[in-house]
């Protein structure tokens, strides 16, 4: 069973910090049923990937990818599928891509450390009806403060609409459950 509670402005996940505003927990409880396979970039401490396979589809795959073991709180023989690498490494982005490319409705989550670099570079591998976020996601400095005051987050923004504007127009994005996303801090995209 994985337990969910908080510590200050962030979500604890069986015990495991998560870099999360508890808040996250409904929103994405909503939306993983979409999807089929959920891809995580960035699987940090491992408490939102706890959360994230614990919640997804039945039946569905969950992958999460992080650049270093020592960061990894899970225990070895964690039953999660926790793979260590550069996600632009060319062979771990080519998996990527490869796993992305596969005939299931994808959720590609953008939460390692150069996000913006990670979106642009996975957006063109995306299929029709697949997602894209990124987290600490900043539609504009004023959205941003006003999000942040309300659920009292310490960090300040990673992602910019700006930063993210050409890639969403050059590769067919339109908002997926923005608002509600952008509530917790992250941007949500749908290929069209």
């Amino acid at each position: 069973m994985v337990v969910t509670g908080n510590k200050g402005p962030f979500l604890t996940v069986s015990g495991i910090l998560a870099g999360q505003t508890p808040q996250v927990v409904n929103v994405f409880k909503k939306a993983l049923p979409f999807f089929e396979c959920i891809i995580e970039i960035g699987g940090g401490r491992g408490g939102f990937s706890t959360f994230l396979n614990a919640n997804k589809k039945g039946g569905a795959r969950f992958i999460s990818y992080e650049i270093n073991r020592s960061r990894l709180l899970l225990a070895e023989d964690s039953p999660l599928d926790m793979r260590i690498g550069d996600c632009f490494h060319p062979a771990t982005f080519n998996e990527i891509k490869g796993i992305i490319s596969q005939p299931l409705k994808t959720l590609l989550l953008c939460d390692g450390g150069n996000k913006p670099k990670e979106f642009i570079s996975f957006a063109p591998s995306l299929k029709r009806g697949d997602v894209i976020m990124c987290h600490d996601y900043c539609h504009d400095p004023k959205d941003w403060k006003d999000i942040t005051q309300k659920i009292a987050w310490p960090t300040g923004p990673e992602v910019y609409r700006k930063d993210i504007s050409s890639p969403i127009l050059d590769n067919g994005l339109a908002p997926f459950k923005y608002d509600s996303f952008k509530s917790v801090l992250w941007g949500s995209f749908v290929k069209e």
